[in-house]
């Protein structure tokens, strides 16, 4: 009888015998594997006034590729780190725009002096061209009422 749902054999360490010819039937498809990693080597950056980053901290960010359903691919390496400087804003320009089987772009921020999370610094439509810069104010978060 063929086989005509999803399987596979994941076990590392056991040996699978398979006594008769395995016949799969079905059809090309499923879930897509996102390894498309973005390039963010071309990313320059620039200070800017008027934000909420810690001066003197180390910064870098990572970009990711989102699909429709909002699933992500690999994160980018991290970019060339960059120093707040006294005004809190760093600019970022050169990002790269998503591949056509992407929907939109996350640019993460990552304190690099405390090896903190990463934090959602925007949410880019993959549309979005090379020249549109990406300004990082870290704005605080407003506290609701019941904080």
């Amino acid at each position: 009888e063929p086989m005509t749902v999803a399987g596979r054999f994941d076990d590392r360490d056991i040996v699978h015998v398979l006594s008769q010819v395995l016949v799969l039937q079905g059809q090309p498809g499923g879930h897509v594997l996102l390894e498309d990693r973005p390039d963010v080597m071309n990313v320059t950056f620039s200070n800017l006034t008027g934000g909420a980053l810690i001066d003197g901290t180390l910064y870098d960010y990572r970009l990711t590729y989102v699909t429709d359903e909002g699933r992500e691919s690999l994160a980018s390496l991290p970019t060339a780190m960059r120093q707040a400087s006294t005004g809190g804003t760093i600019r970022l320009d050169n990002l790269p725009t998503s591949p056509s089987d992407f929907a939109a772009r996350r640019l993460y921020r990552l304190r690099t002096t405390t090896n903190s999370s990463r934090s959602l610094t925007a949410a880019l439509p993959s549309s979005s061209t090379l020249a549109r810069p990406v300004v990082d104010y870290c704005q605080p978060r407003r506290k609701r009422a019941h904080d």
